[in-house]
């Protein structure tokens, strides 16, 4: 058996364009001027992250069984 790591390296604006095409709640139930202040208020919070925040990590397991001939 052999683990890894699945990394993927988001960018802050890549990140908000997938948290508000997820039918994000927050997102879908606003007006458009609401909608773009939000948006604005999370940009500004996202910029203040540092870049390895953004960096996804998932394991991945892969596991090979064989059946005795």
């Amino acid at each position: 058996m052999t683990a890894g790591e699945l990394r993927y390296d988001w960018s802050p604006d890549r990140y908000l364009r997938y948290t508000e095409g997820c039918r994000n709640a927050d997102f879908a139930a606003r007006d458009d001027p609401s909608r773009a202040d939000l948006r604005a208020r999370l940009r500004r919070a996202l910029d203040r992250l540092p870049q390895d925040a953004f960096r996804s990590r998932a394991p991945v397991v892969f596991a090979l069984a064989r059946r005795p001939a």
